[in-house]
């Protein structure tokens, strides 16, 4: 039923909006897989409001991943009393090194 697909894709999108369930989405086998799957409208079934919530679902949880990612950035400028480049989300090619050695 297209009705029942749509209102499973509601939840999972749902379900990406708070960023504690990252992991258990994570470890949820063919979560990620099902979200590529509709987001590519693979499927004639697949209407468009299904791949749109698909590719937010999948922008949403990209972006709690790159949160994460740069999280080390920020506590690093704040240890050192730095202010944070505007620029932090952006990625670039430098190498930051976190008491490597130690």
């Amino acid at each position: 039923d297209p009705e029942e697909r749509l209102a499973a894709i509601h939840a999972l999108k749902n379900l990406t909006d708070e960023p504690a369930n990252l992991i258990p989405m994570t470890n949820t086998p063919e979560c990620f897989a099902t979200l590529m799957q509709i987001a590519h409208a693979s499927d004639d079934s697949i209407t468009e409001m299904m791949q749109y919530l698909g590719c937010d679902a999948l922008a949403t949880l990209s972006h709690w991943f790159r949160s994460i990612a740069t999280s080390g950035q920020r506590i690093e400028a704040m240890k050192t009393n730095v202010t944070p480049s505007k620029d932090l989300f952006v990625p670039t090619l430098n190498i930051i090194t976190y008491e490597q050695w130690e």
